[in-house]
């Protein structure tokens, strides 16, 4: 019986190593667009004249939050990672469902988080997606 268990133990920590190893290659390997410059004029493009969202500039949203009284959604956003492009995608579309949830918020959107005041600003760094509400 104690042979069996030390089996088992040492098969776990072997399955458990495999899988660290297997996440760290995927986190490490994380594909990214081709034209990086161009995603991120192309974002700006899209988004810095939106009804909706405030592009890169969170004071401005929290301006606008203290003004309106609305709670300030943040959405963090390597744009050109692909791993979360499909969030991305789906939060910035018109949705029947998301588009009124959206508009109890002042939505910024920061492409830049080189100078974000990281006492106010707690995110999961490894992450290409990342959205923090403020009241």
């Amino acid at each position: 019986m104690r042979n069996a268990q030390h089996h088992f133990k040492i098969k776990s920590q072997k399955t458990l190593l495999n899988l660290a190893l297997i996440l760290a290659c995927l986190t490490t390997n994380a594909e990214t667009v081709k034209d990086r410059a161009g995603a991120v004029r192309d974002d700006k493009a899209k988004l810095e004249n939106d009804p909706r969202w405030i592009y890169n500039d969170f004071e401005k949203g929290f301006e606008e939050g203290k003004r309106t009284g609305k709670p300030v959604l943040v959405v963090l956003r390597c744009v050109p990672c692909l791993a979360c492009a499909g969030i991305d995608a789906k939060v910035l579309l018109e949705d029947e469902i998301l588009t009124p949830l959206l508009d109890q918020f002042v939505c910024v959107r920061v492409i830049n988080a080189n100078a974000l005041d990281l006492s106010k600003f707690q995110f999961d760094f490894n992450l290409s997606f990342s959205t923090l509400i403020f009241n």
